[in-house]
C-alpha cells in the first residue's frame, strides 16, 4: 500500500506524522506539494531524506486536483496495491491508517472511510469549542453534510467529511476521472460510487483536533458552498429539465391546441392524439437537457451504453406519464396543468433512482455489490 498525503502549506505535523509512519510501518509514502512556494521547500526536502516521494504542482490547484495527481501517478505504477490517503494537519495517526490499508486490501470494490466521532467522547482530543473539543464549525458542517448527503444522494453516511480514506488500486483509474478539483472533490467520490458499483465501509477513528493554528485549507464559507453545489447539482438538473417540460406541455396544448390549461372543460374537447404530441415533444426536449446535465455534471460520464439505457427510461417514463395524464383528463375532466403536476410528481423520485442506479452506473465482477 500507498500512504497518499496532499500538501498545502504543511508545518511540523506533517514532518511527526512521516516519522511516525516509518517507525510503525513499511508502506510507501506519495507526498503531492500542491503548491506551497519556496517557503515549504526545506519540507518536503526533509520528507525526501526520510525516503518518500515527492510529486510538485507548481501553483495551487487544490485539494481534488492533488488526490488526483497522486491518483494518476500510482495507477500507472505496477507496485501499487492500494492507497490510503492522509491530512497533513495532524488529524490522523499511524494506527488508523495502518488500520484502513489492511481492510482496503481485505474488501474488493470497498471505499473505506475513517469515522470520526462527532460526540465528543473518547478519542476526540484538543480543539476550542464543540462537544467534547470538536470545533462548532467542524461538529455544524459535519451535521449538515451528513443529513444533505443522505437525502439526495441516498446513501447514508456519518462523515462524509473525512480525510483519511483507503482505496485498493483496482479503483484508481475511476477515481481520476471523477469531477471536482478542490474540497468538493472528496464529496464527489461518495456521490459517484454508486455509479462504479462501489460500497463505502466506515470505520471509527481517533479524533484529533489540536489547539492553535490549524493547517486546515478548507475555507468555510467558499468550499462548504462547493460542497454544497456537488450535492444541489443531483436536484437541480431534475428541476431545469421539469421546468422545460412543464412550459413546452403548456404552450402545446395553449397556443397550438387552443386548451385552457388551468381551468376544468369538457373532457370530450382533448384527444388521444393532442395530449400524446404535447406530451412527447415536452418530453423530447427535458429529456435532451435532462440526460446531458446528468452525463456530464451529476452522475459522470457514465458509460457508453448510458444514452441508450437512459432512452429506454425515458420511453417507459412517458408511457406511464401519458397514461396517468389522459385518464385523469378524460376521466374526471381534471385540468390539463395541475393533471401535469400530479404525474410528474409520482414519477420524479422513481425516475431519478432508475437514473442512479441503473443508467448512469458502472459495476464490475470485481467490484464488489452496490450500496
Amino acid at each position: 500500500m500507498t500512504v497518499l498525503i496532499p500538501a498545502y502549506q504543511p508545518d511540523q505535523r506533517m514532518t511527526a506524522l512521516l516519522r511516525e509512519l516509518r517507525e510503525t510501518c513499511g508502506h510507501r509514502i506519495l507526498i503531492v506539494d500542491d503548491g506551497s512556494g519556496p517557503d515549504y521547500a526545506p519540507l518536503f526536502e526533509e520528507a525526501e531524506a526520510m525516503g518518500c516521494t515527492v510529486l510538485r504542482q507548481d501553483v495551487n490547484q487544490g485539494k481534488g486536483a492533488a488526490l488526483k495527481r497522486g491518483f494518476a501517478h500510482l495507477a500507472g505504477s505496477d507496485e501499487a496495491e492500494g492507497v490510503v490517503c492522509a491530512d497533513c494537519d495532524g488529524q490522523h495517526v499511524a494506527p488508523d491508517i495502518l488500520k484502513l490499508a489492511e481492510l482496503a486490501l481485505q474488501n474488493p470494490g470497498v471505499m473505506v472511510l475513517g469515522k470520526r466521532d462527532f460526540s465528543g467522547g473518547a478519542g476526540s482530543t484538543g480543539g476550542a469549542g464543540g462537544a467534547g473539543g470538536v470545533p462548532v464549525r467542524s461538529l455544524i458542517g459535519n451535521t449538515a453534510t451528513r443529513i444533505a448527503f443522505s437525502l439526495i444522494v441516498g446513501v447514508r453516511v456519518y462523515d462524509a467529511n473525512t480525510g483519511l480514506r483507503a482505496y485498493r488500486a483496482d479503483m484508481l483509474e475511476d477515481l481520476t476521472h471523477i469531477p471536482g478539483d478542490r474540497f468538493e472533490y472528496e464529496m464527489n467520490l461518495l456521490t459517484h460510487s454508486r455509479r462504479f458499483g462501489y460500497r463505502v465501509m466506515e470505520v471509527p477513528i481517533t479524533t484529533v483536533y489540536e489547539r492553535g493554528g490549524h493547517t486546515s485549507h478548507f475555507r468555510t464559507v467558499q468550499d462548504a458552498a462547493r460542497v454544497g453545489a456537488a450535492l444541489a447539482l443531483f436536484a437541480l438538473s431534475s428541476l431545469a429539465a421539469f421546468l422545460l417540460d412543464f412550459a413546452m406541455y403548456g404552450a402545446i396544448l395553449h397556443f397550438v391546441f387552443g386548451y385552457s390549461l388551468w381551468a376544468r372543460q369538457s373532457a370530450d374537447l382533448f384527444t388521444a392524439g393532442e395530449l400524446l404530441w404535447a406530451v412527447l415533444a415536452a418530453r423530447a426536449a427535458s429529456g435532451t437537457l435532462n440526460y446531458a446535465l446528468n452525463r456530464r455534471l451529476v452522475f459522470g460520464r457514465g458509460t457508453r451504453h448510458s444514452l441508450l439505457k437512459y432512452i429506454v427510461l425515458a420511453v417507459v417514463m412517458l408511457a406511464a406519464n401519458y397514461g396517468a395524464q389522459y385518464f385523469l383528463i378524460k376521466a374526471y375532466a381534471w385540468p390539463a396543468m395541475p393533471t401535469k403536476l400530479i404525474t410528474e410528481a409520482f414519477l420524479f423520485l422513481s425516475s431519478f433512482a432508475v437514473q442512479r442506479e441503473f443508467v448512469f452506473r458502472r459495476s464490475h465482477k470485481t467490484r464488489g455489490n452496490p450500496l
